[in-house]
Parts: structure tokens; C-alpha cells; sequence
């Protein structure tokens, strides 16, 4: 027994001495200075580190003996045998290596070019036998303004990939400066490009990696130097765009001859791969290193990278965001059996549950690349108080006002909240109801919301001043079923109001309030109406589709004829009469289906959805109308040129459409939306101005090609590119008519002639697009009659 206790303590004595953790300086041997990033492993593993920007490193021996190779661009390699009894400090002094280079024979043709089509070629043959690796990693972000370091966050964790479904990273253990908490630690490497790569993605940009095996027609390469490393010749070689509209890279590689594979990559996006205003400056510079760690692969090492990124618009002006990371992977399994529950889940980063708790095993693992003593200050000094609020405070009067939005309570706006004045006179759930109109003049009333358990209910009452009436009314929505993403609505409403005698899909009635009180005219016509309504709206009933049905009950009747003739400015003309309808009980079924629906962006950004619609009134309803009213509507956004990029050349298109059987009441009528006032969206005939076309039937398509930038670029205007400016071309052509009466009848019965088309109204035109990334500048011309309109927009985003 007593035998068996000394060599069970002998075994684990040796068990415990059998780890050493070196750490040290890698310098140049002639001048002193130390060396970043010099690569570091042992011989004959998949085990390795870098050194950190001071040239610092740490790493741990658990076999011995054990062979140090630290290699270097330019310089000799050295080896050193580590033994247990080894020094645990270990520096190493590397001397430059010398180059000796025989005759040069110059051709038309740069050497680099054929280096590179022999590095495409080799990458083809190692690559097509390379299955899967998993690896640890470790990862260090931080963040700076114009003065210091600010927050630090670093992971240890296991990365994988496999060919077809790429990368997976689970997350073993996480630090971070005591201002940032847990859940704000994003740090990982495998969102981070592989360099050897064909496509690299930046920034949402889909670049052509140097090594892609069409790189030649998307990059010329030149020889900027020859270099040794060991007995070895190094090619430096400069990458130079060869598309200046294309997102690729620029910078140098450095490949090693004989081999022809990339020991190291220093490159930088072009200027293509930018961002519109507010963005001032977007600035990324990658450091990369492969290592085939004497097999056949050639992996990744590490991942460095600086960036900057500034964010000021008028008015407003934040400090800079220097970002900066350093990965480092080792300890590779190649063409191994890899976990399969990990490729069953789209989602990249997973966590270790266990292994997270515990927050010194990112401490304790000695392969990470050492905190610079910037680092080591700021994670002494940065404490819980010194947010990134604070460290990215901005700067100019706009940011003033949003501070004193965030000094005032979160609820101060809101009505009945008990802060703020009108928060403390009216109560909880209760909003203020205001417009204006030539028919209801000003109106005024209020308005309540009340949300209990799966229900919605909502009150509102007003008076309306010039027409000497009340709009009063009360609707329900109601949660009646859900499962699986599918939702089942019911809702009900009664009302008695002044209503539009046609749908605007891009005015709402507070714009045309606006609009009319600075002095233009009214869009819409209006009647009177007392409603009773019950629909049934269903869901994601296929993928992104729902259909609505419902009844309604309107007893409709002409408002006052007599209009309010009034505007702040006094500017305006005399306002026309507000036309009769044909009054009686409309009782009619509904029928809405809708694909991907979402409400009007208003040219904001591209949407594709499609929506039909059906209403029926007769008289075995007890209606007084007898019509089928049919409507479709479409809108489709599609990429066109220049799709690497990450806002691409779009084409937007946006259909309409509409016809009616029996005999459709005025108030039914289709419109055309032409521009209220200088507000012109797309969906819209810009040249048509004031008021729409309507009718019984109609069509209207509109489309647009947003070349954002690219017209700038092509001329060389980078300064106006920069600023975020782009082209729109566009065109629209609409067109309606009354079919199933005639005109003299409706001005026989109601004394209004519809306002109709006359024919294909037309029109091309073209925008500036994203002025002070704000506001957008259109041109139009109309095309079958003259007309010509400059209004404004929304910039087009996305």
C-alpha cells in the first residue's frame, strides 16, 4: 500500500511538472525593436500563438521535449528546444535575413501575376481535400475614442467549420471592463474573414478575396519586394484594384515562393465599401497569418484589425469609434469528426452553459495573446460608471436637445403618464384628436386606448367647428387564436364620421391638414358616414400571407357644400366645393388577401408584397348599392448591378390596378394619387398636381432605377459620393376612366364631372437622391401633355 501511495504521487508530481508556461519578447536582433504579431509554435503540432503589439507572448509547453519555432517575414527563424527544467522567461532575438538575388530578367508582364495564378492553382488542390477543422480561439475587442480605451470584452472559445455550412463557434468563457456587462460581450472570431477565402464578406459587402479564381479579372498584383524568411524567398506583393466600382481590397500579401501559398495579408477595403450619411468615415485595415503547421493546409493564425468609424450629420457630431481586435486560433483537428447537433442550428455562436460560469477559465488559458500595457491600465482604471454614453457623448445643438429629452422622464410625452404638464391634467390612456379640413373646418376631441389581456379597445369624440357636427366612435380588436406564428384577429367598430370619398395609400389627413392651413389646396372630398363593421383577419395563413373578411353597415350622406375658405398664410384660392355623393345604406362583404404586407415605406426603402381586394354591395343585403369593386395592388424591389456591394443598384416597380361592375357610388370611386403639394413619394404622378385622378376603372404603374451613387464614382466625383448623394431615374404612366355610367349623368344627378385622365397621363424624370441624407430633390416631365414639377421626397435608403 505504501508502495502504491509513493508511485501514485510520483505519477502525479510528474503529472503537475509536466506544464510549462513560457512567455517573454520576440525583438529584431540588430535594432532592439520588438515584433508584433511574430508567429510562434511547436514544431510538428497545429499549436502556435502571436505576440502582441508590444512583442509580448505567452505560451504553454505540455510535452516535452518540445521545439519553439518564432518565424517572421524577413527575418531568420529560430529554433529552441524547451525541456521541463527550461527558464520559464524566454526571448527570442531574430536577424534579418538577407537576400541575395540573382539576375532580373524584366518582361511586360509583372512576375506577380503568374506568383498569384500559381497561388489560385495550389489553393484549388490543398482546398479540395479539406473537409472540416475545429480549433480554440481566443478574441480581444476593444473600443477608443479620440483619447483612450474605453471598454475591452475578450471570449476563449472552440470554432468549427465544414465544408457547405461553414462556421460554428461556441463560446467557452468571457471577460470583459467592469462598464460593459455580460450580455453586451458580442466578442468572437468567426464573424471575422478567412482571407483565403473566394468571397469575403465586409460589412455586409461581398468582396473577391485575392486568392478567388476569377481574382486576375478583379485585381492586378505587382512586385513590391523580395524578402527571405529562412532559406526561403518571400514575394511582397502590392494588390491594386483593377474595378474602381467594385468592393474589393488593396493593400499587400506576402507569398512564399516555392510553396506559393499566402503567409500574410495586409489589406484595406476600397473606397466603394462605404457608408452614406450620417457616416462620415469608415476605416478597416486587416492583418491576417496562415500557418500549414507542416501539413498541407493552410489556416489561419490570427486576425487583426483597426477601424474607425465617425458619425456627424448638422448639428450633430459624436466622437470617433476606433475599434481594434486581435484573434488568435490554434490546437487545429483537421478532416475530424465534428459535433452534427452544430450544423442542425443556423445560429453561428452557441455557449457552453457549463463551461461559461466559469469566469477564470479565460484567465487561466496561457495561449492568449497578453494585454498590452494600455490594456492592463484600462482594465485597472475603467469602472462601471464610464459608459460608452459618456465616452461617445456627441457634440452640436442636436445632440444638446436629445440630452434634455433624456434628462425629462421617458413618460413626459405621453399623455396621462403623471409626469409633465399635459401628462398631469389628462389621464392615463387618453390623447388629444386634431385636424382640419374645408368641410369640417377644425376639429377638435380626444381620444382613449385601453389594453386589457388580448384585447384592444379604442373611444374617441370630437367636434367638428365649421360643420357644426360630432364624429364619435368606439372599435375593439380582439387576439382569438394563435399557434405556430399564425394569428387570428376579429374586430369591431362603430363610428359616425366625415369621411374621404377616396383612399389616399401616401396623404394622411394630418399632412393635408398641415398642408392646407400653410395655404394649398384640399386633396380629398368628403361625406358624412354612420358605420357598423365586424372583420376577421387571419395570419401567416401560408408563409407571409393573411386574408381579412369582414361586413360593413353604412348609412353614407353628402356633408355641407358649404366649405371653409381659411389658411394661416392667407395665401391660398378660393377653395372649391365639396361635391354630393349618392346617399342611401351601403351594406357590403369584403375580401382582402394580402402577400408580405407591410405598410407604404413611402420610397424609404424597397418592399415586395401584393394585395387583392373585393367588395360586394346588393340589394338581397338590403343595400341600396348594387357594385363588385376589384383592386389589386403590387409592389416589387429587385437588385440589378453592382450586387457585391452592400446597397446595391436597385429597380423598384409598383403596380396598380382597379375596374368595377354595376354602378359604383362616387364615394367608392378609385384615385390616382397625383402630389398634394411638393411632397412627392414614389407611387405617386408627380406631375400631376393638387388633386387625383379618379374613376370607375384605373390602372397606374411607376418604376424607378436607383444607381445611388455610381454616376459619381464613374465621373470621379468622390467628394460627392462620399456624401452619400445618388441618382434616381424614373418614370410613371396612369390612366382612369368611367365606364359603367356616363359623365352627364353624374352631372345631371350630382352636378360633378369626375376628374379622369383623358387618356394615359405620363411622365420620366430623375432625383437627387439623399441630400444631407434627409430629404431627396425630383425633376419630373410630363410626357403626353406639358407639365413639369421639382418637388421633394424622402431619400430612398435601402
Amino acid at each position: 500500500m505504501r508502495l502504491f501511495l509513493i508511485v501514485l504521487f510520483a505519477i502525479v508530481s510528474m503529472d503537475v511538472q509536466a506544464q510549462l508556461t513560457l512567455r517573454g519578447t520576440v525583438i529584431d536582433g540588430e535594432t532592439g525593436e520588438t515584433l508584433p504579431a511574430a508567429n510562434i509554435s511547436i514544431e510538428g503540432t497545429y499549436r502556435g500563438t502571436i505576440t502582441n503589439s508590444d512583442g509580448n507572448y505567452t505560451f504553454q509547453i505540455n510535452e516535452f521535449p518540445a521545439t519553439i519555432v518564432v518565424r517572421y517575414i524577413g527575418y531568420n527563424s529560430v529554433q529552441r528546444v524547451i525541456m521541463e527544467s527550461s527558464d520559464e522567461v524566454q526571448n527570442f532575438s531574430l536577424q534579418p535575413a538577407v537576400i541575395e538575388m540573382g539576375e532580373i530578367v524584366v518582361t511586360d508582364r509583372d512576375p506577380a501575376l503568374s506568383i498569384m495564378e500559381r497561388v489560385i492553382i495550389r489553393k484549388q488542390l490543398w482546398r479540395a481535400n479539406l473537409e472540416n477543422y475545429r480549433a480554440d480561439a481566443y478574441t480581444r475587442q476593444s473600443l477608443s475614442n479620440d483619447t483612450s480605451i474605453v471598454s475591452i470584452s475578450e471570449s476563449v472559445s472552440e470554432v468549427f467549420w465544414k465544408r457547405g455550412e461553414g462556421h460554428r463557434e461556441v463560446l467557452k468563457s468571457k471577460r470583459q471592463t467592469s462598464n460593459l456587462s455580460d450580455a453586451a460581450n458580442f466578442t468572437g472570431v468567426s464573424y471575422f474573414p478567412n482571407f483565403y477565402d473566394d468571397n469575403i464578406e465586409i460589412a455586409g459587402f461581398e468582396i473577391v478575396g485575392p486568392t478567388h479564381p476569377q481574382a486576375l479579372s478583379y485585381y492586378d498584383f505587382k512586385i513590391l519586394n523580395y524578402l527571405r524568411i529562412d532559406d526561403k524567398t518571400v514575394f511582397e506583393i502590392e494588390v491594386i484594384p483593377k474595378r474602381k466600382l467594385q468592393p474589393t481590397f488593396e493593400g499587400v500579401i506576402y507569398v512564399l515562393d516555392r510553396e506559393f501559398a499566402i503567409l500574410e495579408v495586409k489589406l484595406k477595403p476600397n473606397r466603394v465599401v462605404n457608408f452614406p450619411p450620417p457616416v462620415q468615415e469608415f476605416d478597416l485595415y486587416y492583418e491576417q497569418q496562415f500557418n500549414n503547421f507542416g501539413g498541407d493546409f493552410w489556416l489561419p493564425v490570427d486576425m487583426r484589425i483597426q477601424g474607425t468609424v465617425r458619425i456627424a450629420m448638422v448639428g450633430l457630431r459624436f466622437p470617433a469609434i476606433k475599434f481594434s481586435q486581435i484573434s488568435q486560433i490554434d490546437n487545429y483537428q483537421v478532416n475530424t469528426t465534428l459535433p452534427d447537433t452544430l450544423f442542425q442550428q443556423r445560429r453561428v455562436f452557441s455557449v457552453d452553459s457549463v463551461s461559461i460560469k466559469d469566469e477564470e477559465l479565460i484567465v487561466k488559458r496561457t495561449e492568449q495573446v497578453p494585454l498590452t500595457v494600455e490594456e492592463e491600465r484600462a482594465y485597472a482604471e475603467i469602472d462601471s460608471s464610464a459608459t460608452l454614453d459618456k465616452a461617445f457623448r456627441p457634440e452640436g445643438f442636436l445632440a444638446k436637445m436629445l440630452m434634455e429629452d433624456e434628462n425629462e422622464s421617458s413618460n413626459s410625452m405621453t399623455f396621462g403618464a403623471g409626469s409633465g404638464f399635459l401628462g398631469k391634467l389628462i389621464p392615463a390612456g387618453f390623447g388629444l384628436r386634431a385636424h382640419y379640413n374645408r368641410v369640417d373646418g377644425f376639429h377638435l376631441g380626444a381620444r382613449y386606448r385601453r389594453d386589457v389581456f388580448k384585447t384592444r379597445t379604442r373611444i374617441f369624440a370630437g367636434y367638428n367647428f365649421h360643420a357644426e357636427n360630432w364624429d364619435y366612435g368606439v372599435d375593439a380588436q380582439r387576439l382569438i387564436w394563435t399557434g405556430s406564428r399564425k394569428r387570428l384577429w376579429a374586430d369591431a367598430e362603430f363610428s359616425t364620421t366625415t369621411a374621404t370619398r377616396y383612399q389616399s395609400l401616401f396623404y394622411p389627413e394630418l399632412a393635408n391638414s398641415v398642408s392646407m392651413l400653410l395655404g394649398t389646396q384640399d386633396y380629398f372630398d368628403y361625406y358624412r358616414t354612420d358605420r357598423i363593421s365586424a372583420n376577421i383577419r387571419y395570419r401567416n395563413i401560408a408563409k407571409q400571407f393573411e386574408i381579412e373578411g369582414g361586413f360593413r353597415n353604412e348609412a353614407q350622406r353628402s356633408a355641407d357644400n358649404m366649405v371653409m375658405n381659411y389658411s394661416l398664410t392667407g395665401l391660398h384660392t378660393e377653395r372649391r366645393p365639396n361635391p354630393s355623393i349618392d346617399d342611401g345604406l351601403m351594406n357590403s362583404l369584403v375580401l382582402k388577401y394580402r402577400y408580405n404586407y407591410s405598410d407604404p415605406t413611402y420610397g424609404i426603402s424597397g418592399r415586395k408584397h401584393f394585395e387583392i381586394s373585393l367588395e360586394h354591395s346588393d340589394s338581397w343585403m338590403n343595400s341600396d348599392f348594387n357594385f363588385n369593386r376589384i383592386q389589386a395592388k403590387a409592389e416589387w424591389n429587385t437588385p440589378t448591378f453592382y450586387q457585391r456591394r452592400l446597397f446595391p443598384n436597385t429597380f423598384d416597380v409598383q403596380v396598380r390596378g382597379g375596374f368595377s361592375t354595376g354602378t359604383l357610388p362616387l364615394q367608392r370611386y378609385f384615385a390616382v394619387d397625383g402630389v398634394s403639394n411638393l411632397f412627392s413619394p414614389f407611387g405617386v404622378l408627380r406631375t400631376k398636381r393638387h388633386v387625383p385622378y379618379e374613376g370607375d376603372h384605373y390602372w397606374l404603374a411607376v418604376a424607378e432605377h436607383n444607381f445611388r451613387s455610381l454616376p459619381f464614382e464613374i465621373l470621379g466625383l468622390w467628394g460627392l459620393a462620399d456624401k452619400g448623394l445618388g441618382i434616381i431615374v424614373f418614370g410613371g404612366a396612369g390612366k382612369s376612366w368611367v365606364e359603367n355610367q356616363t359623365v352627364q349623368d353624374l352631372i345631371d344627378n350630382f352636378g360633378y364631372s369626375p376628374r379622369v385622365s383623358n387618356g394615359v397621363h405620363s411622365e420620366v424624370g430623375v432625383s437627387l437622391n439623399s441630400i444631407f441624407g434627409v430629404a431627396r430633390l425630383d425633376f419630373a416631365k410630363r410626357l403626353d401633355a406639358p407639365g413639369f414639377f421639382i418637388g421633394v421626397s424622402l431619400p430612398r435608403y435601402f
